[in-house]
């Protein structure tokens, strides 16, 4: 018997009572889609940015995204980080070769908490602290005026680890995000 999607147990759980029409975002390379198909159902939208970071974008990129929104009617945004993605996966590494803005992010994160990042916390662990705290700053991010502040909709993280088949909600802070 095939699991429904989390959507649909949420619904018929009497959690909610209105129709979940999400809004994914996500990184292009983890190749995410089919993966959060499985777990939402297929009613989802998807924007990509490359390691699932949306921090430079411009107001005319945003004007947009919130037009969209509206016209499709989303109330809920997910940012998803996958702990298998490339780019968090290189900024875990200290080299410090030339990279994307992603992984210059994820390592001035990872240098900032340093002092969280157990020697006893195993590879995992480790990425998975650092994608909660990238998407945390990204959710930030997300709340100013500038992206998608004001938009009638909740913006929520996503962790996964596609290779284990896990995908995990992020808690709210008790001053957070919704």
């Amino acid at each position: 018997m095939q699991t429904p999607p989390l959507s649909a147990r949420i619904n018929t759980a009497g959690l909610t009572e209105t129709i979940e029409r999400p809004l994914f975002l996500v990184c292009p390379f983890s190749c995410l889609e089919p993966f959060i198909n499985r777990h939402f159902g297929k009613s989802g939208y998807f924007l990509t940015g490359m390691g699932a970071n949306f921090q430079q974008q411009d107001e005319r990129y945003w004007q947009e995204v919130r037009q969209a929104i509206r016209q499709q009617n989303i109330n809920t945004v997910y940012l998803v980080c996958d702990t298998d993605c490339r780019f968090l996966q290189q900024a875990m590494m200290s080299a410090e070769e030339e990279s994307v803005q992603a992984v210059d992010i994820m390592r001035q994160l990872r240098e900032q908490h340093a002092m969280s990042f157990h020697q006893d916390m195993t590879d995992l662990q480790q990425r998975h602290y650092l994608a909660e705290l990238f998407l945390r700053q990204q959710i930030a991010l997300m709340t100013t005026p500038d992206a998608l502040g004001g938009c009638p909709v909740k913006i929520k993280g996503l962790i996964t680890t596609k290779s284990r088949g896990s995908i995990m909600a992020l808690q709210p802070l008790m001053f957070g995000y919704n």
